[in-house]
C-alpha cells in the first residue's frame, strides 16, 4: 500500500466524447473505500477538457470510518472549495465494513449538497484498471482472458472474468466497461476450473491460489495493485456516468451476500 500524507496532484486529457461538454467546469468527487485502501479524489474538468485531480491513498486498516471524512475534508479543502458537483463511489462487493462505510458516506453527502451521486462495482474498477494500465508488451496483451478474484471471506471470493482487447484504444475502453455482466461470488475451486488456459489471475490475496497446479505451471498468478482515482474517473466517463447518476436513493451497496443483521435476523427484530 502506498501511502500518502499529503493529497497530490496531477493534470490529464481524457477523450471520451459524450461526457466531457457537460463536466466543463464541474468538480467529481470520488471514492473507493471497498478494499483495505481508501481512495480519495477530486477531479476539476477546465473549459479545454483537461482533468485537473486532487488524489490521496490511505491504508484501511478496518478503521476507514475514522478516516474517511478527515480524507475528504482535506480533498476539498486543498481544492478551496466546499462542495462537487458529482459523487462518483465504489459501492462493492468487498469489504462489508468498507462498503458501508463508503455507500453511506457517499449516500449521506449526495443528500446533503443536493447532487447527483453514481455508484461502480469493485470488481470492474479493478479490471479496468488493470486493462488501462497493462503495457504495449505485457503478458496480458497475449492473454485473451483475466480474472479478478478479492477475497469475500468465508472460503470465498468476489470474482469476476475479463477479455484484455486492444491495447489502451478509447473505444476500447469504452467498450470493456460497458460490457461488464457483473461478479461472482465463488470458491477458489470453482474460480481455477473455469479459467480458460492462457488466463491471469489477479487477486488481493494470492496465496490462497499458490498451490494449485494451474499457476505453478504457468506463473500467471498476480497480486492486485492498488487501483488510482484516475482510473475511477476514466471508468466512470466510458460510462457515461452524468446521464446515469441519482439521487441519493439510486446508490444501493452490492454486498453480494446478506449483510450480517439480515442473515441473523431475516424478518426483522421488530414484532
Amino acid at each position: 500500500m502506498t501511502i500518502t500524507t499529503e493529497p497530490s496532484k496531477s493534470v490529464f486529457t481524457i477523450q471520451t466524447g459524450t461526457d466531457i461538454p457537460n463536466l466543463i467546469d464541474k468538480r467529481i468527487l470520488l471514492l473507493d473505500t471497498s478494499n483495505h485502501w481508501i481512495l480519495t479524489g477530486l477531479a476539476h474538468c477546465t473549459s479545454t477538457g483537461v482533468f485537473h485531480l486532487t488524489q490521496k491513498k490511505e491504508a484501511a486498516d478496518r478503521d476507514s470510518f475514522k478516516k474517511i471524512m478527515p480524507s475528504l475534508r482535506e480533498i476539498l479543502h486543498t481544492d478551496k472549495i466546499t462542495k462537487p458537483d458529482y459523487i462518483v463511489c465504489v459501492n462493492g462487493p468487498g469489504s462489508f465494513t468498507g462498503i458501508r462505510v463508503g455507500v453511506s458516506v457517499a449516500r449521506n453527502l449526495s443528500q446533503l449538497w443536493d447532487i447527483p451521486v453514481f455508484g461502480i462495482n469493485s470488481l470492474l474498477f479493478y479490471g479496468y484498471s488493470i486493462f488501462l494500465n497493462k503495457p504495449e508488451t505485457s503478458e496480458l496483451s497475449l492473454s485473451s482472458e483475466f480474472c479478478v478474484a478479492v477475497d469475500g471471506k468465508q472460503s470465498k471470493f468476489y470474482n469476476s472474468v475479463f477479455t484484455s482487447g486492444d491495447q489502451n484504444a478509447e473505444e476500447s475502453l469504452v467498450s470493456f466497461a460497458q460490457n461488464f455482466t457483473g461478479a461472482s461470488d465463488s470458491s477458489a475451486d470453482d474460480i481455477v476450473s473455469a479459467l480458460s488456459p492462457d488466463s491471469i489471475l489477479y487477486s488481493d490475496t494470492p496465496d490462497a491460489f499458490s498451490d494449485y497446479n494451474f499457476f505453478k505451471e504457468k506463473d500467471n498468478l498476480r497480486l492486485l495493485a492498488e487501483p488510482d482515482t484516475a482510473d475511477l474517473l476514466r471508468l466512470a466517463l466510458s460510462l457515461g456516468f452524468t446521464e446515469k447518476s441519482g439521487s441519493f436513493e439510486s446508490l444501493i451497496p452490492d454486498y453480494m451476500r446478506p449483510d450480517p443483521a439480515t442473515s441473523k435476523f431475516p424478518n426483522g427484530i421488530i414484532k
